[in-house]
């Protein structure tokens, strides 16, 4: 909540539209993350990510491309998050992430994402069903805790 005794505001930023997320704006932008590869993955590439956050809410959506070791296996790749959080819950950071083999295959996969309250990291699980290069795209949120 805003509290003018603290939280100064430009009259300007406000008509434009352009608080920070402190304030009730919302600020983005997109980075690298760190990958780390836990189970079953043989490769990995990574691309840019894009986050908003409001308050104290994150959103990060984007790409990266995996090859499975083996098919139909549990397989977890952790993704680093744009802005650090000391989630003490699995369940305080969750999302979806889809992969689509490169190369015109047809066997895809859906997985889910939670917080790994060990690395602070995103870690994504899914079964995919063959050992193909995947193009995957994902979707979490998490809120952001103080460390």
């Amino acid at each position: 909540a805003f509290d003018k005794r603290v939280d100064k505001i430009d009259l300007e930023n406000q008509v434009d539209g352009m608080l920070g997320a402190g304030n009730g704006g919302i600020e983005s932008g997109y980075y690298f993350p760190d990958l780390v590869d836990v189970l079953n993955i043989a490769t990995h590439a990574t691309f840019y990510s894009h986050f908003i956050v409001s308050e104290r809410y994150i959103q990060v959506y984007g790409k990266l491309e995996v090859q499975p070791t083996a098919p139909n296996t549990r397989t977890l790749i952790e993704v680093q998050l744009p802005i650090a959080s000391a989630f003490t819950s699995a369940d305080q950071l969750h999302g979806l992430v889809n992969g689509v083999p490169l190369g015109g295959a047809t066997e895809g996969f859906g997985g889910i994402i939670t917080g790994n309250t060990g690395t602070g990291f995103a870690q994504f699980e899914f079964f995919p069903q063959s050992n193909n290069n995947f193009n995957i795209r994902y979707m979490f949120s998490y809120e952001r805790v103080p460390i």
